[in-house]
C-alpha cells in the first residue's frame, strides 16, 4: 500500500457516489462536478481523492473519502490536515503493514502498477531534495535492517492539487516520483536502496606484523561505509584469532589482547648469567631464566655438575640462592668454621640474624651486602 497523501491533481474519473458526503459542503450540484481518483488504501480498501470544480475547472471544495469516512480540506489549497487524517484512517486498515511497508525489507510498493516489489524502471531520483513547504509525509517505515527508515511525502500546489511526491530516507536520501501518478520508478529505486542502505562497506587492513615465532602475522583492519565513515576496527591474525576494538577510536584493549596472543605463540628462550665458582673442585653455578616474548616466565640456579634450584618467581630467588650456595659450600676442601658448620674453602661465614651461615659470595659481594654481618 502507498501512502495516501498522493494526488489531488489529475483527478479524472467521476465518482459522485463516493464523494456524495461533500455535497453538503455548500456547493451547488447543478454547477459543480465531483472528480475523484481512487487509490489503494489499507488491506484491500480504497481511498478516493476528490475535488468539486465548476464548469471552468476552478476548485471549490476538496477532501478524502476512506470507506464511510470523509475528511474535508480546510480549502482547496490547504489539505495537510485532511491528508494526515486520511492517512491515519488507511493505516488503521493496514494492521502491521501501516504506512506502506511491504513484506520484503519494509520497502515501498509502487503505485499505479502491480509488478512485484515495485521494481519498475520508470521514475527519477534526486539526492537531498526538498519536497517543499507544507509537505505531508506518511509515518516512518523500516528501510532494510540497519535502522534506516523512509517516509512518503506529498507537496500540494495551488487549488490543493498534488505538486510532487518523493520518498525520503532518514539517512538523507530522496527518491522523487516522475509525477504524482507515476511513482513506480522511485519506489523501485527505494526498494533497491533499502536492500543495502548506505551502500556496500569496504574493509582495508594494515601491513602484516609478525606475531610470535611460529609464522603467524596480524593486521589492523578497518571497515568503512560507502560514505567514508568508520564502522568497525579489528585486529586479525592469520591463525584466525580476532579481537574487535571497543570503537573505531578505542583499540587499546584489542591491541593488548593481540600482543598477549602473539606472546603465547613465541617459543620460550633460555638465557643464563655469568658463571661463578662453586666450591674448589672446578664446579660453577649461574642464574638462568626462561623468557617468552621478552617476558620472564621462570628462573632458577643451576650448577655445572647438574644441580638445579628453582626460584619462587622471576623476582624472588632468595631461597634458590641460599640452596645453591649451601650446596657449593659442601664442595672442595674444608675452610673456616661457621658455627657448627665447616664451610668450603671458597665460602665465607656470615652472621645472618644471629645464625652463622656459609655463603659463596660472588665478586663484589660481602656479608653486609647480602643482609648479614
Amino acid at each position: 500500500m502507498r501512502s495516501i497523501a498522493l494526488t489531488l491533481a489529475g483527478a479524472a474519473s467521476l465518482a459522485g457516489v463516493l464523494f456524495a458526503a461533500l455535497a453538503t459542503g455548500g456547493c451547488t450540484t447543478t454547477t459543480l462536478t465531483n472528480n475523484c481518483t481512487p487509490t489503494p488504501c489499507g488491506d484491500g480498501a480504497t481511498l478516493d481523492v476528490c475535488t468539486k470544480t465548476d464548469e471552468k475547472g476552478a476548485c471549490h471544495q476538496a477532501g478524502y473519502v476512506v470507506g464511510s469516512q470523509t475528511f474535508y480540506c480546510n480549502a482547496c489549497d490547504d489539505c495537510s490536515s485532511a491528508a494526515t487524517q486520511a492517512n491515519q484512517a488507511c493505516a488503521a486498515l493496514s494492521g502491521s503493514s501501516s504506512g506502506g511497508a511491504s513484506s520484503s525489507g519494509g520497502t515501498a510498493s509502487s503505485s499505479g502498477g502491480s509488478s512485484s516489489g515495485g521494481t519498475s524502471s520508470s521514475g527519477g531520483t534526486s539526492s537531498g531534495g526538498d519536497a517543499g513547504a507544507g509537505a505531508t509525509c506518511s509515518s516512518k517505515i523500516a528501510c532494510g535492517a540497519t535502522g534506516v527508515t523512509y517516509e512518503e511525502c506529498t507537496t500540494l500546489g495551488a487549488g490543493g492539487a498534488c505538486a510532487s511526491i518523493e520518498y525520503r530516507t532518514s539517512d538523507g536520501q530522496t527518491f522523487a516520483c516522475a509525477g504524482c501518478s507515476s511513482c513506480e520508478g522511485a519506489a523501485s529505486q527505494l526498494s533497491e536502496y533499502c536492500a543495502n542502505p548506505g551502500g556496500t562497506p569496504t574493509t582495508s587492513c594494515s601491513a602484516a606484523t609478525e606475531c610470535g615465532s611460529e609464522g603467524v602475522t596480524y593486521s589492523e583492519c578497518t571497515t568503512m561505509s560507502a560514505s567514508g565513515a568508520c564502522q568497525s576496527t579489528t585486529y586479525e591474525a592469520t591463525d584466525g584469532t580476532t579481537y574487535a576494538c571497543a570503537s573505531c577510536g578505542n583499540c587499546t584493549s584489542a591491541g593488548e589482547a593481540m600482543e598477549s596472543h602473539c606472546e603465547s605463540l613465541s617459543a620460550p628462550t633460555t638465557s643464563c648469567d655469568s658463571t661463578f665458582a662453586c666450591g674448589t673442585g672446578g664446579v660453577t653455578y649461574q642464574e638462568c631464566t626462561s623468557d617468552t616474548g621478552g617476558a620472564c616466565q621462570t628462573a632458577w640456579y643451576q650448577t655445572s655438575d647438574g644441580q638445579e634450584y628453582s626460584c619462587n618467581t622471576c623476582s624472588d630467588c632468595t631461597t634458590a640462592y641460599d640452596d645453591v650456595t649451601s650446596y657449593c659450600d659442601t664442595l672442595g676442601s674444608t675452610g673456616q668454621q661457621c658455627g657448627s658448620t665447616t664451610c668450603g674453602s671458597a665460602a665465607t661465614c656470615c652472621d645472618c640474624s644471629g645464625t652463622p651461615v656459609c655463603y659463596t659470595l660472588i665478586d663484589g659481594e660481602t656479608c653486609t651486602s647480602i643482609g648479614c654481618q
